[in-house]
Order: C-alpha cells, then sequence, then structure tokens
C-alpha cells in the first residue's frame, strides 16, 4: 500500500484476463472480493468508511465483510446496473444462477449500504422498483454545468503557472481538484436514515 494525496491507497492483485466475455473476470471479480474482506490486515488503523465501486456486483460482499469487521461506515458506487446490463445487453436470461446471485447482491447492496453514490441521475427509480429502502442516495454528476461553478472561488496551485497552456495540464489539475473536493464532501455525508 501507499499513500497518495494524503489517502491511504492499498492496490489488491488479482488475475489477468483477455476481455469482458473471458470466463478467467468471474475469477477475477471473486479473488478481489475475498482479498478486499482482508483488507483491514493492510492498514494500521481503521478507515471512517469505505468506498466500493461496481465493477462487479460481488465486490460488495468484500466491502460488507471489510466495514462491519472494521466498524467503518460502507459507500457503495454504483457505475452499471448489475445484472440488468447483463440481461438487457448481453441476453442472458433473468432465470440464469449467476445473474439470480447477481441480484440478490444488487439488492443487498442498496439495502446494507450506509450511502449509495452513482452518476447514474436515475438509479434512485431502478431502487424503488426493486422494492428495496435505501438509507441514503447521493447522485454525483459525471460533470458539472459551467453557469454552476465559479472558477474564481477555486484556489488554482501555484504549480499551474509551470505549466504550458495545454489543454491537457489545465484540465489534470482541475480534475485533482474536483476530485479533492468529492472525497472531502463524502467524508462530511451525515449517515442517516431517509
Amino acid at each position: 500500500h501507499f499513500l497518495f494525496e494524503g489517502i491511504n491507497i492499498v492496490q489488491i492483485k488479482t488475475p489477468v484476463y483477455s476481455n469482458a466475455r473471458d470466463k478467467k473476470r468471474i475469477l477475477n471479480w471473486l479473488i478481489f472480493t475475498w482479498r478486499l474482506s482482508r483488507i483491514g490486515s493492510f492498514l494500521s488503523q481503521n478507515p471512517k468508511a469505505i468506498l466500493v465501486s461496481s465493477p462487479s456486483p460481488f465486490v460488495f460482499l468484500g466491502g460488507i465483510f471489510a466495514s462491519r469487521k472494521m466498524r467503518a461506515k460502507l459507500i457503495f458506487e454504483v457505475r452499471d446496473i448489475w445484472p440488468l446490463t447483463l440481461i438487457q445487453h448481453g441476453g442472458i436470461s433473468k432465470r440464469n444462477p449467476l445473474i439470480k446471485i447477481m441480484q440478490w447482491i444488487e439488492d443487498s447492496a442498496y439495502r446494507y449500504s450506509d450511502v449509495v453514490i452513482s452518476n447514474l441521475p436515475l438509479l434512485n427509480d431502478h431502487i424503488i422498483e426493486r422494492g428495496v429502502a435505501v438509507k441514503e442516495f447521493v447522485w454525483i454528476a459525471n460533470g458539472f454545468d459551467l453557469e454552476e461553478v465559479s472558477f474564481s472561488e477555486i484556489q488554482l496551485p501555484e504549480a499551474i503557472n509551470n505549466f504550458n497552456n495545454s489543454f491537457f495540464n489545465h484540465f489534470s489539475v482541475i480534475l485533482r481538484m474536483f476530485r479533492k473536493q468529492i472525497f472531502f464532501k463524502l467524508d462530511k455525508i451525515r449517515f442517516r436514515k431517509i
């Protein structure tokens, strides 16, 4: 593990797979989930919160186990709606045993996470359709409206003056600053029932 901009990062290594349809991908999900559940052994102190993201729904299982063991709040980030994506775009039947397991995990993730976050603005409607009560849902836009952001309020670091005028360099600094603000806001979320 290593420290990056004040955040303790723990990298969890998993087997490599060749493409999205590779069966090793499921093995990758399961190994990652198992190793995530044991993450506490790599940390010097318990975190306030654990944020798990959904490249696969199985990650929730490792996250809930770790958060309960370390008495941390659990934040579940939804990037894809599993297993709906596989049903609608992959043509897999709702009756497939793997789909049923994934559906149970998805519903459990919504039900037992302290906060569910997503950049999908209509995810809350999907959760309600599933009949699951969420403690708190936060939509984080995948972008921003220039009219709502005052760049004069953002304190750009002096180092930006040393960059050349390329869009990429300025954009990278601004993205890092917004990422820090998002982590700060997540730290300030009141964990309450709705």
